[in-house]
């Protein structure tokens, strides 16, 4: 599915609600890590090599997807909807670790996932959230986590992992958001760069992706990067 804005705005099944309850009961917490994963160029490469062809590299990355998330009960897979899933996790290291490991599992498997001239990709978004009022799941505030994971995943480049967490911004209990780049083809813990945006984004509408591109040498060198998000 190459479009998921609208994924995490369709209703959530009575059992899937369950799944997302037991799972967070059992872990007794109240954030949850929410995932999004989507196949890249999904529709073009129906088209290109037919539905045979790729309903079986889809089948091989979903099997890979539920072995490596769902290991140990780290995580949950609550929907698929086409070529997308909805996971969550009780920790949000455990989200990134397993998103880092199925990422890295397509990439050592390449000769696996590639069909003539397309080669399979996954690009994933990872958000952080409260889900919890009163000790129950409050679908409302659950809803807006994963908006905010699908607009991650979105943004998110081929092969890549976007997350986003909020932080102590150190003032007054404030608490602000900021995007955390992890670099590729490098193994973890990674040395991490603050990267303070200059002062002029304060008056931005929205958070420039371009932008990006000034700072992609660092990825380059093994180093990950958190990038504060200004309210403005």
């Amino acid at each position: 599915m190459d479009n998921i804005d609208n994924l995490a705005l369709k209703s959530l099944s009575s059992e899937e609600i369950n799944k997302i309850e037991e799972f967070r009961k059992s872990k007794h917490t109240a954030v949850l890590a929410i995932l999004f994963s989507d196949i890249v160029n999904s529709t073009y490469a129906g088209e290109k090599l037919g539905e045979q062809a790729y309903s079986k590299l889809r089948h091989i990355h979903d099997e890979l997807f539920t072995q490596i998330m769902c290991r140990d009960n780290a995580g949950v897979i609550i929907k698929q909807i086409g070529d997308s899933f909805l996971c969550v996790f009780a920790e949000p290291s455990t989200s990134v670790l397993r998103a880092i490991e199925f990422q890295r599992a397509i990439r050592k498997n390449k000769d696996h996932f590639t069909i003539r001239d397309y080669t399979l990709t996954v690009k994933i978004g990872i958000h952080i959230g409260q889900v919890v009022v009163e000790n129950k799941l409050a679908m409302d505030i659950f809803g807006s986590q994963v908006n905010r994971a699908a607009r991650i995943q979105a943004i998110a480049k081929p092969g890549c992992i976007y997350v986003s967490e909020s932080v102590h911004a150190g003032y007054n209990n404030e608490r602000m958001e900021a995007w955390l780049f992890l670099p590729k083809n490098f193994q973890p813990p990674f040395q991490t760069i603050l990267f303070f945006p200059g002062s002029g984004d304060i008056f931005s509408k929205k958070f420039n992706h371009d932008a990006i591109g000034r700072i992609d040498f660092i990825l380059k060198s093994g180093r990950a990067i958190v990038w504060p998000i200004y309210k403005g």
